[in-house]
């Protein structure tokens, strides 16, 4: 898991930092529903503070690590953006809200620290890029003639398709350079 700040500065939880999460309200939610005369007009997940417990063990040469993190996550709550929580592919956006060191420094290289996240994304969300080619950038596999043109002729077009394999519709940004036809 990694969070990412809005300098782009990144901090990897795991066995090479010493922090690792412990105990965690972050996959809980709950859905808000309204109904009006009997009938349920919507359903949604609201944004909200989740509970997050960290373990720090640290070898002598880790112990700045606690520092880094600080650092990393402060600077969001400091200047009031999210940063980015990532987790297999998947990242939701938040901010480290509270910080409670429970066992500080308990034993060498010790501390338990209880924090608040402020989620503030509904939804943990995968983001892909597709790249679709111009028909001119395919290649010259199509029509060959004994002269020299300054295009290239292919055997096909440069129109191409998107499904999206998730149970429910995606948010999407289709952003074209240059000109364009239907």
């Amino acid at each position: 898991m990694t969070y990412t700040n809005n300098r782009m500065q990144t901090f990897t939880f795991g066995y090479d930092s010493g922090l690792h999460l412990d105990d965690s309200e972050l996959f809980n939610y709950q859905y808000a529903y309204d109904v009006s005369q009997g009938v349920l007009s919507s359903v949604t997940v609201e944004p909200g503070e989740r509970d997050v417990s960290l373990l720090y063990l640290a070898s002598d040469e880790d112990k700045g690590n606690i520092n880094t993190f600080d650092a990393i996550i402060d600077y969001d709550a400091r200047i009031g953006k999210p940063g980015t929580l990532t987790l297999n592919g998947y990242s939701i956006k938040c901010m480290f809200i509270a910080s409670e060191p429970d066992d500080y420094w308990y034993k060498e290289g010790y501390m338990r620290r209880d924090m608040t996240l402020l989620v503030l994304s509904k939804y943990w969300e995968r983001i892909t890029t597709h790249t679709f080619m111009a028909s001119g950038d395919l290649g010259t596999t199509g029509k060959g003639y004994p002269h020299d043109y300054p295009y290239d002729y292919t055997a096909q077009s440069g129109m191409t398709s998107l499904t999206n394999d998730s149970d429910f519709p995606s948010d999407f940004v289709l952003r074209m350079y240059g000109p364009c036809t239907d």
